[in-house]
């Protein structure tokens, strides 16, 4: 016998008439609201017309429109959430401070509810609810340089691993600011020892044309991250199944010139901190405990 399965694995059931219980109870009501407002109006047909058409029309929307995927009471409840919720959010672990009587409102301002308890030293994120997290730096593949069967033959390869994934993973892309100010101080300083003058004048004129590019607000770096999530029943049991994925993922992606490595917890908050404050500098964090985070502290 063959039966046939929806590719929505969360369809409802239907119960009558192709209907489902929920969108059966939206047209009952839509129904008894029109008979309702009918019975008063009955006598004023230009009225009622009008009205039972806009009622009739909000509950054909609410009972069969999914706007961007979402039932449509669900879609409106999310919009109205939105509309009255802070935009504005700012890193205050000692409360919102007091607003200077010169300085004009803009809007109401809430605290940052960080979505994290704390780091530990093996780069485990606790997330509450026994959710814990671990962020990975992988290197970049430029396809662009490759020819249409290497392509063909990494995009396999990819394929391959995501359905060896049996549990949440995230691919997370970052781009910054390029800074290469370090870099050309280090030209200039080392371009006096060169065996040769011309050499050295290279080097000048290299480290010249970096500070010009780095002028530009187009250069960015790019960084490539691999979240992995795991619910367990304590941080040790987390970081023993967090760090075993990741090597097993690391081993996988080996093979298509992936290189996987998993964050510390010096690291990961270096990371959490440049993602709040993308101009934080990213040095000075080693001498900081990674569960220095848990209490707010601002980058």
């Amino acid at each position: 016998m063959n039966v046939k399965l929806p590719t929505d694995i969360d369809l409802a059931d239907r119960i009558l008439w192709g209907l489902t219980a929920r969108q059966l109870a939206i047209v009952a009501f839509t129904c008894i609201c029109g008979w309702g407002l009918y019975l008063p109006l009955a006598g004023l047909p230009y009225v009622a017309a009008p009205a039972i058409g806009i009622i009739a029309a909000v509950g054909v929307f609410v009972a069969f429109a999914r706007p961007d995927g979402l039932a449509a009471e669900r879609w409106l409840m999310e919009g109205a959430r939105h509309l009255v919720t802070p935009r504005r959010r700012v890193i205050a672990p000692e409360g919102m401070p007091e607003v200077p009587a010169w300085a004009t409102s803009r809007g109401p301002v809430v605290p940052l509810d960080m979505p994290l308890e704390e780091v530990s030293e093996d780069g485990v994120i606790s997330l509450g609810r026994d959710m814990y997290s671990l962020v990975c730096r992988a290197s970049a593949l430029n396809l662009s340089l490759r020819s249409e069967p290497e392509r063909q033959s990494l995009i396999e390869g990819l394929g391959r691993f995501l359905n060896s994934v049996d549990s949440s993973l995230s691919f997370v892309v970052g781009s910054e600011r390029s800074d290469v100010e370090g870099v050309v101080e280090g030209i200039e300083r080392d371009s006096g020892a060169l065996p040769h003058p011309a050499l050295e004048r290279a080097a000048r004129s290299h480290a010249d044309y970096l500070r010009a590019l780095a002028a530009r607000p187009d250069v960015l770096r790019r960084e490539v991250y691999v979240v992995l999530t795991a619910h367990a029943k304590d941080e040790d049991d987390a970081s023993v199944r967090l760090l075993a994925r990741a090597e097993e993922a690391a081993g996988l992606l080996r093979g298509l010139g992936i290189r996987l490595m998993p964050l510390d917890g010096y690291a990961a908050v270096a990371l959490i901190e440049r993602a709040c404050d993308p101009e934080t500098s990213p040095t000075g964090f080693q001498d900081r405990l990674p569960t220095d985070i848990v209490s707010g502290v601002s980058a």
